[in-house]
């Protein structure tokens, strides 16, 4: 399934107009932390507060755009470890031989 556009983000904030979802109804929305709603959040939070829809988002940029809470991981604490991991690679070390890497730093922002 591919993403909508833009121009298909339902004008009732409720449905979306994509074949996929086409009958979908919502009381409350659960926003991804994928690019495309990262990118739309003005336009997703508009939508949700417009209509009265609670919603919570994956990162702290939507809350501060107008948005109800989110929950997530800290996008710069992830450049931070990107950062950390790319340094060891640079100085020598196989990436092969480096542990996997996942963001320890969670934010719950409501506004």
């Amino acid at each position: 399934m591919s993403l909508p556009a833009l121009g298909e983000i339902g004008e009732n904030g409720r449905t979306v107009k994509h074949p996929a979802m086409a009958h979908t109804v919502c009381y409350w929305h659960l926003v991804s932390g994928e690019i495309f709603f990262l990118s739309q959040r003005d336009r997703l939070v508009e939508l949700a507060a417009g209509h009265g829809v609670p919603a919570i988002y994956a990162y702290r940029e939507f809350p501060v755009a107008g948005g109800l809470m989110s929950y997530g991981t800290d996008i710069l604490d992830g450049y931070r470890l990107a950062g950390i991991y790319t340094g060891r690679i640079l100085k020598g070390e196989k990436p092969a031989d480096l542990p996997v890497q996942q963001a320890t730093k969670v934010e719950l922002v409501i506004i």
